[in-house]
């Protein structure tokens, strides 16, 4: 069994250190709402740990529907 470590996706491991280091500045402003750093993790992880339930393995491919 191999071990991946969640750091190996960059635009993750930022996100993280960015929450754990200044987890209330603005990360993202868009059509005037302010996510901060801390906010945008929390809603990234929710996500991602409603995937791995649904059975989704790291390697697979996921599509998305936005509006």
């Amino acid at each position: 069994m191999s071990y991946h470590s969640p750091f190996e996706n960059y635009a993750y491991a930022m996100l993280t250190a960015n929450a754990l280091r200044t987890p209330d500045k603005p990360a993202l402003v868009y059509r005037g709402r302010t996510y901060t750093f801390d906010g945008l993790n929390r809603a990234v992880n929710k996500i991602a740990n409603a995937l791995t339930a649904a059975g989704i393995v790291a390697g697979q491919r996921v599509g998305s529907l936005l509006n």
